[in-house]
């Protein structure tokens, strides 16, 4: 029987909503309309597609960071009063191996007790010890856990995690279409 694939978020992914990212819907859907100048926003349907996005999005961070990443799926909250949306992936085990070399590294520290420390508005459900997280083998990590390995590990290789979402977004805005549209007759006809 082969190891069992884990699941890590990529924590560093801004989200659509008001980010960098939603720009490349917005730019489509402009094109979109310029090709139609007598039609105004209401004479169309747009379809979004951003599990796609997403898809092209884990691709580019898989090449950049040389991880091996499949995108499993794409949650969105229902508001964005206190959460954005989340990528979530699959992780091989030799890839988790990889990580596993920024566990006694003082950047997961840092991570972990910045994320994870208890305050006003904010309960963890995460230890802000390290240590505390260690206790258990990688391999039952959980995605957040993972996830926030990940980000260590990216930190501890000389990455930028702003810089490296922006090439995400840099890949997806030239390799992809993701807004379908359909023009709708005038209803009152």
């Amino acid at each position: 029987m082969s190891p069992k694939k884990q699941e890590v978020r990529l924590m560093f992914f801004s989200g659509f909503y008001e980010s960098i990212h939603d720009s490349v819907f917005d730019m489509e859907t402009e094109y979109i309309m310029e090709d139609y100048p007598d039609k105004k926003w209401d004479d169309f349907r747009f379809e979004y597609d951003y599990a796609e996005y997403c898809k092209n999005y884990v691709r580019a961070i898989s090449s950049e960071t040389e991880i091996d990443l499949e995108f499993q799926e794409l949650i969105s909250p229902r508001e964005y009063n206190f959460t954005t949306d989340r990528i979530i992936c699959y992780i091989k085990p030799k890839d988790v191996k990889k990580l596993a070399t920024a566990l006694n590294s003082p950047t997961l520290e840092k991570l972990v007790k910045e994320r994870f420390t208890s305050r006003d508005g904010f309960i963890s459900f995460y230890s802000r010890y390290v240590e505390e997280w260690k206790e258990k083998p990688v391999k039952e990590w959980d995605a957040v856990e993972l996830g926030t390995l990940l980000d260590a590990w990216i930190i501890d290789n000389g990455s930028d995690l702003d810089d490296l979402d922006y090439a995400g977004f840099e890949y997806c805005s030239g390799n992809g279409q993701y807004v379908d549209y359909k023009l709708v007759e005038n209803e009152n006809v």
